[in-house]
């Protein structure tokens, strides 16, 4: 059989396009070709002809045959004629119909009209296309400005789109069909709704105009809404809601005992897409206690730590997911120390590529790290030496729920807030310098040397947690739903939070408490379905976390003193080089030895001083004589 179209002169058996198979969930229907206008071409705007005959340079063809279909369809031509059009080999159109077979076009159009034939879908392009015709001439530019976008605002909103302003930091956003998608201008995902839905590249003017446009009216008319991360609770009605891909608006809504899909915006609870996290799917009539058990084979055994804070450790990345109930005290800093190649970076690798589907240890400016905790729940820092001064309030932040206010424009004297509601981990070899920062931090020691770990620095260990993501997320999300949610309502957590308190002796860490309870909720519940995971015994529990982190000797509290450690990185640092202290530029003190041991150093106070200096320069660190 031959096709003949009245458009070319362009033949070719039909044999020539190859059958593909349909993927699973699509259907066939019966389409035949219909002949087309013998104007076609000049009868169509310049830019949808450029796509058939051209293509569209840097997008995927499947995007513009997809893009096509739905403009034709609503120029008038029929789903036949369509057909011909992805039929004729002139035209770039064709080329992906020619590899696949015609079943490719003839599903592509049928997903073309299912859109189209939605509640107040498409037309949003015919609309832009006709607001430049003007006395019968098309103008490049539509001119006052507002002609064109007013038009095209009334659109947006009457089909369902609502503008949004952020309270919290003034920035605009839009909510369509269950997604937030940022009102800049600039955002890459704003430049792709619009070539989504009105096929505008975005180097056009229309598309800049409306993205203009589209900034304004959230920001200056946009509804006033607290935007939240896309893992998050309501700690009085024990309800938590997911947002489990950033480019849907589905939600997954965890109840004591149930879970639920619902859209974005539920209950009132908008979610941001996630800035670091790649989708995850879970399946939820997966075998709990089989993905428990492959979370802590893939996952928990790959720390290079002791048994115990292995366990610690896995209770509180999964604790990062429940971090809103331990707003009210504090949420606690996870600092991995160790020697240099023991493991820091490892473990915080594990628990990105968990939470995140990749390792992800991040070098942040504060401005982009608190764009980024409004939508994510760990920052993970790598080197905490090499961090600037100022990161220390942003950590303080982060761990005590404060806000930080900045100046918008100094010219209009207007400022905004700025909420970091994250968790940070970070590493380091030295402690932490402050006493703040100290109180604040739950310390875990790594040592992989002392403790063999199977795969230790493994690419393969990071690539069977991504690949065993879903699984082990629908686990945890279960575990929680139908494990620890009904214990928060029945408000025995709070009860175990008043006992942890009174087991932590030293008063300045009992901050602490409201996160550790957290995790031994997790940790218990986790033991139902592994069994000998970790002692279920809160008492013993506490005892054996609160040594791993240091939190029962106030004599180790104080020796964190930052003059004390910087004497002792000093004995430390000059030791290191077996006697030959002239080695060591910069310092200036003097070794006192009894028999070769050494017992400490002699010198002035500005000796003393001068040798912290040259210490701390050599760890990245500032010191100076104040």
């Amino acid at each position: 059989d031959v096709l003949l179209l009245s458009i070319t002169d362009a033949r070719h058996p039909l044999e020539a396009f190859r059958e593909e198979v349909p993927k699973a969930g699509e259907e066939e229907f019966d389409l035949e070709p219909e002949a087309l206008p013998e104007n076609f071409l000049q009868s169509i705007p310049k830019d949808l002809r450029k796509k058939i005959v051209e293509g569209s340079k840097g997008t995927d063809r499947s995007a513009n045959d997809y893009h096509v279909a739905r403009r034709l369809l609503q120029k008038g031509y029929s789903a036949g004629q369509i057909l011909t059009v992805f039929l004729t080999t002139t035209y770039v159109v064709s080329e992906k119909t020619t590899e696949k077979g015609i079943g490719y076009a003839t599903r592509t159009i049928q997903s073309a009209l299912k859109e189209e034939r939605k509640p107040g879908a498409g037309s949003l392009a015919a609309l832009a296309e006709g607001l430049h015709w003007i006395d019968g001439k098309r103008r490049k530019e539509v001119d006052p400005d507002y002609a064109f976008t007013g038009p095209v605002i009334k659109w947006l909103r009457d089909h369902g789109m609502e503008f949004l302003r952020d309270v919290q930091a003034g920035n605009g956003y839009v909510f369509w069909q269950g997604r937030v998608i940022s009102g800049d201008k600039d955002d890459r995902e704003l430049k792709d709704f619009i070539y989504e839905q009105a096929g505008l590249s975005e180097t056009s003017w229309d598309s800049r105009k409306l993205r203009e446009s589209i900034s304004h009216e959230a920001r200056v008319h946009g509804k006033d809404v607290i935007l939240h991360t896309w893992i998050t609770f309501d700690t009085i009605t024990c309800k938590g809601y997911i947002l489990p891909n950033p480019r849907s608006g589905s939600v997954i809504m965890l109840t004591a005992g149930k879970i639920e899909l619902g859209s974005n915006g539920a209950d009132g609870y908008l979610l941001r897409p996630s800035m670091l996290s790649l989708a995850v799917s879970p399946d939820f009539s997966a075998d709990k206690a089989k993905g428990l058990a492959t979370l802590v084979n893939v996952l928990t055994s790959k720390f290079a730590c002791s048994d115990e804070a292995r366990q610690l450790l896995t209770c509180y990345m999964i604790g990062i997911l429940l971090r809103e109930f331990a707003i009210s005290d504090l949420i606690p800093i996870l600092h991995v120390t160790g020697a240099s190649g023991g493991g820091k970076s490892w473990a915080l690798k594990l628990i990105t590529a968990w939470l995140y589907g990749r390792p992800l240890l991040l070098r942040s400016t504060q401005a982009a790290s608190y764009a980024i905790s409004n939508s994510d729940p760990l920052l993970a820092l790598d080197d905490y030496e090499t961090l600037d001064q100022e990161w220390q309030g942003r950590l303080l932040t982060g761990a005590t729920g404060l806000v930080r206010t900045k100046m918008s424009s100094v010219a209009q004297n207007t400022a905004v807030l700025q909420e970091g509601t994250t968790t940070f981990a970070l590493t380091s070899i030295n402690p932490l310098p402050t006493d703040t920062l100290r109180r604040r931090a739950a310390v875990v020691e790594v040592d992989s040397d002392k403790y063999a770990t199977k795969d230790f620095n493994s690419t393969t260990t990071i690539g069977e947690i991504e690949q065993t993501r879903n699984e082990t997320w629908s686990a945890v999300l279960k575990l929680i739903a139908e494990d620890i949610l009904p214990e928060m309502i029945e408000g025995s957590a709070r009860k175990n939070i008043v006992q942890v308190q009174e087991m932590i002796q030293v008063v300045e860490n009992r901050s602490l408490a409201a996160y550790l309870t957290i995790m031994w909720l997790i940790g218990k519940a986790i033991n139902k379905y592994v069994p000998g995971f970790m002692p279920t015994d809160l008492e013993e529990t506490t005892r054996i976390w609160a040594q791993i982190l240091r939190l029962q000797s106030h004599a180790e509290f104080v020796e964190r003193d930052p003059l004390i450690l910087m004497v002792d990185m000093t004995y430390e640092e000059m030791f290191k080089v077996g006697g030959d202290y002239s080695l060591l530029r910069g310092i200036d003190v003097k070794p006192v030895l009894d028999a070769g041991r050494l017992l400490g150093f002699m010198g002035t106070g500005s000796e003393l001083h001068a040798t912290f200096a040259s210490v701390c320069r050599t760890h990245g660190l500032r010191y100076d004589m104040t």
